[in-house]
């Protein structure tokens, strides 16, 4: 199957989504017009930052400047979601950061404000708008710093339950078979990194006792996806037990039925995600 007709299919099975998929494709649409960002981390500078667990963008020992051409790409995405056809709340705030994000500065202080939370005065009284498009902003601009970052990275140095680039908590995760064994990746909501976590275990909270760790399976898509959760902190992955439709079911939002299952069981939502529910 190819990748349109699955997410045709996904969306067909799951008509709540229709609305929040259009909106995802316009993104993607958009963030295609990407923002030149050539400068590479000088890897070795950062080494010792990465054995202590200090993601990417937090380290001090780095001058990574991508706050520019992300304001920028930041800029450039709203001007085309008020260009298209939205839901009115979506356009107003969108109107409302395309009046606040008027200078090279005030674009550079919103990114600030989106991975680090620097205090940005100007920011809108619905910052979730700002947040979803400045971490599509970011992601966009990073990709080749995200992926040379996954190739230069030790896996094994890292082992731990939050994200390597921004630190942000995952909100999916998928098992991976291998020669020696199915392995568990995690990934990040915020910047779309992925990193190995140990098989079994919580990521929040840290524990690793199995009778306290289970699983809960939505109807009709047991082998396909399923939540792992923990009665120690009551938080829950959404996790792909698939292969080959990554794209899709790693999304974090083609899974928002899942969240409502889980809170429907009294656990709760410890990843940091971009939707809410």
């Amino acid at each position: 199957m190819s990748m349109d007709a699955a997410w045709n299919q996904w969306i067909q099975t799951h008509p709540y989504l229709e609305s929040i998929a259009r909106f995802h494709h316009l993104l993607v649409q958009a963030t295609g017009t990407r923002v030149t960002f050539e400068a590479m981390p000088a890897w070795q500078d950062y080494a010792e930052d990465y054995r202590n667990g200090t993601p990417l963008l937090r380290s001090k020992s780095l001058n990574l400047d991508y706050a520019a051409a992300s304001g920028e790409a930041l800029a450039i995405l709203v001007d085309k979601v008020l260009a298209a056809e939205v839901p009115e709340r979506l356009a107003e705030n969108c109107r409302q950061l395309h009046n606040i994000l008027t200078s090279p500065e005030e674009r550079m202080s919103a990114i600030e404000w989106v991975v680090s939370g620097v205090p940005f005065t100007r920011a809108p009284p619905d910052p979730g708008v700002l947040l979803l498009l400045g971490w599509s902003a970011v992601a966009s601009v990073l990709t080749p710093v995200i992926e040379a970052f996954s190739c230069w990275r030790n896996e094994e140095d890292w082992g731990r339950g939050y994200c390597p680039t921004c630190g942000a908590a995952p909100v999916m995760a998928q098992i991976v078979p291998g020669e020696a064994g199915s392995q568990r990746f995690l990934f990040c909501g915020f910047c779309g990194t992925r990193w190995k976590y140990r098989r079994i275990g919580c990521p929040y909270c840290g524990n690793e006792i199995s009778p306290r760790l289970g699983i809960l399976e939505a109807e009709g898509e047991e082998g396909l996806l399923r939540i792992d959760v923990c009665e120690e902190c009551r938080g829950y992955v959404k996790t792909y037990t698939g292969h080959g439709e990554e794209t899709l079911f790693l999304a974090d939002w083609t899974t928002l039925h899942l969240d409502i299952l889980a809170r429907e069981r009294g656990f709760k939502r410890q990843g940091d995600s971009l939707y809410e529910i």
